[in-house]
């Protein structure tokens, strides 16, 4: 059995992130979302695709309460779909990633600091971000290895987010304060900490950007495939002539599955 495929999605709310989604409804096979946040469930109630929320109950920091049960049971729950036998599991999607396993990573990792805040921690301010990449990582290790042993395809969505991006651009050197900083331009990045929001885009085999067809009617919305000044997509499978004769490229998963697969 050929290895599922892996999609990164990332765009403004209401760009179509879960439209695409929703179009692997029609592959055969289980079907599973991690869902948040919760008004996520709605897009995905009536089809096949197993929906179910992720949050922190406990994560309350203004009642100084920082428990966190979400990351636990959201591996446990991965862990179930890595039994799943070649050609059982369709689809595992992470809608939002940035809003589910993002923070339920970084909610686990403060938890043990008793804090939401990384800069009452002092000198040891960075070391939440560290740990938060670790982990983040192993996640990502672990949805490769279930698409390479189930066949299952991968998708995460991602809100976006606009901010300066190392490497994008030219380097300037400007005085801060008395001391000399290096910058860069900004970019469209996924919502992420650290320096993961550069990297992850880098583990899918297809990173696609979402935004609405201008001036659509019925409304309707697209990918970018192509890189530009500001967004860094792509893809390494065999398609990418097929996709710029498109024009316009339909934000529909399941009709690029298919073009994948013949």
């Amino acid at each position: 059995m050929n290895p599922g495929l892996s999609f990164g999605l990332v765009g403004a709310p209401k760009s179509g992130k879960s439209f695409a989604c929703l179009t692997l409804d029609t592959l055969p096979g289980k079907k599973y979302c991690f869902c948040a946040p919760l008004g996520e469930m709605t897009a995905y109630a009536g089809t096949s695709i197993e929906a179910e929320p992720y949050f922190d109950e406990g994560w309350r920091p203004s009642e100084s309460s920082f428990k966190s049960d979400g990351y636990a049971r959201m591996m446990a729950k991965l862990k179930a779909l890595e039994a799943s036998k070649p050609g059982e599991l369709a689809t595992v999607i992470f809608d939002t990633a940035n809003r589910g396993a993002s923070e339920l990573i970084w909610h686990y990792v403060m938890s043990g600091y008793g804090t939401d805040d990384p800069r009452t921690l002092g000198g040891n301010s960075r070391q939440p971000y560290v740990t938060y990449a670790s982990r983040l990582t192993e996640l990502l290790e672990r949805l490769d290895l279930l698409r390479w042993k189930t066949g299952a395809h991968v998708v995460m969505t991602f809100h976006e987010d606009i901010r300066e991006a190392e490497g994008v651009g030219v380097a300037r050197k400007e005085t801060e304060a008395g001391k000399t900083v290096l910058h860069w331009d900004v970019a469209r990045l996924p919502m992420l900490r650290g320096a993961m929001r550069q990297d992850i885009l880098g583990w899918f085999d297809a990173a696609f950007f979402c935004e609405p067809v201008l001036q659509s009617n019925p409304y309707k919305c697209k990918f970018i495939a192509l890189p530009d000044a500001t967004r860094a997509c792509g893809t390494r499978l065999r398609i990418m002539q097929k996709l710029q004769a498109m024009g316009t490229i339909p934000n529909d998963l399941a009709a690029i599955v298919k073009m994948v697969a013949a």
